[in-house]
């Protein structure tokens, strides 16, 4: 997996990923707090490796942006946008 550094500099470079990976927009004020924090994006990983990542990053005080169809089994892949420090990222 490769991963690319994003940095969503204005609450509008936010929204423009957020819709780009297929997310509810609605999310974008549980994401906006967490823009500050360092921003990784993966192009595309199974819907199942996403969901993992994102569960993680939650547990970790993080969050993961993915697909709206992922948590159904829709999406069967999605790109992944991971926000958290570093430490929630590394663990």
């Amino acid at each position: 997996m490769i991963f690319y550094p994003l940095s969503p500099k204005n609450p509008k470079d936010l929204a423009s990923f957020v819709k780009q990976i297929g997310a509810d927009i609605r999310s974008l004020a549980y994401f906006e707090p967490k823009r500050h924090t360092l921003a990784l994006m993966l192009p595309e990983a199974d819907y199942r490796a996403a969901a993992f990542m994102k569960q993680e990053l939650l547990a970790r005080g993080g969050d993961a942006v993915v697909n709206r169809g992922v948590i159904a089994c829709e999406a069967k892949t999605s790109p992944v946008l991971l926000l958290g420090t570093p430490g929630q990222l590394r663990s």
